[in-house]
């Protein structure tokens, strides 16, 4: 088979966000090597990963500032003091759509909403408006997607793709 035609195999399991909340960063590695195998006329297959970074790659991410480590651990004391449902009532005085959206008991989300808005001055509402499309969309059929594929696994039997 030609080189060119060869399937590329990145290991992105191994890449690990050096932070929690790190998904720019994810999303960052996983558009560039896309990129480069966009630009060697092959085609890239997505596998595993979370939804979320799916989702981010796909459809775009906020671009929110890294949260200073003084914000976030004063927002998780105030979570172990008073509980996410305080964060979320005063959530719904700042961002009621984004409020809206998430669970009074969801300690992640109700944090996240406080800290960004403490670091920032603008709620997540503002800040979803703000996304970045990281990677222009591929859309292939599931007929050619399976074709390619059982071509790849014929000449790669033991690989996984």
């Amino acid at each position: 088979m030609p080189k060119s035609r060869r399937p590329v195999r990145i290991c992105c399991t191994v890449f690990f966000p050096r932070k929690k909340d790190d998904g720019g960063a994810v999303i960052d590695f996983a558009t560039e090597k896309i990129e480069e195998v966009l630009a060697e006329g092959r085609l890239p297959i997505l596998v595993g990963g979370t939804g979320l970074y799916l989702r981010s790659l796909l459809s775009g991410i906020a671009p929110i500032p890294e949260i200073p480590a003084e914000i976030r651990e004063k927002v998780l004391a105030r979570v172990k003091a008073e509980g996410p449902q305080k964060l979320h009532a005063e959530l719904v005085g700042t961002d009621p759509d984004y409020a809206a959206k998430i669970h009074p008991n969801d300690t992640q989300r109700n944090a996240r909403a406080a800290e960004v808005f403490l670091a920032t001055g603008k709620n997540m509402t503002w800040w979803h408006t703000k996304v970045s499309i990281h990677l222009r969309r591929m859309t292939l059929s599931g007929s050619v997607c399976r074709s390619r594929l059982t071509s790849w696994s014929r000449i790669w039997p033991v690989a996984s793709v």
